[in-house]
């Protein structure tokens, strides 16, 4: 929203440049960056976020692997010496997340510049 009130893309559409031609040439390679980080900043918190659902029941169903649930299972074994069984999945998901904070933060410093990260 802000790109498009730039003098540029505005001189453009003075010199008679379409919408959709405005928009792949100067609003994509100007935003692509910032959508980038951005995305990349959410994909932890959403996996966090169906994780917590998971683990109280409202995801996938026992059948289906994944690690929210077999933490959940897993928790039944927890005292009579099973912690490794929640241990590997909750590793796993601790680890994704992790990456994935990591990729959003070195996106942020090699798209966005040093400058902006102060």
């Amino acid at each position: 929203m802000q790109i498009q009130h730039k003098l540029f893309v505005r001189s453009a559409r003075l010199l008679g440049f379409n919408s959709f031609y405005i928009f792949i040439r100067h609003v994509i390679p100007l935003s692509a960056p910032t959508m980038l980080v951005q995305s990349a900043a959410v994909f932890g918190s959403t996996i966090i976020s169906l994780s917590a659902l998971g683990f109280v029941g409202l995801g996938a169903q026992i059948p289906q692997p994944e690690w929210e649930t077999m933490i959940s299972e897993g928790m039944t074994y927890l005292l009579s010496g099973g912690w490794w069984i929640v241990l590997w999945p909750g590793l796993g998901l601790f680890l994704t997340v992790t990456a994935a904070n990591l990729l959003a933060d070195a996106l942020s410093l090699r798209l966005m510049g040093e400058n902006k990260r102060a």
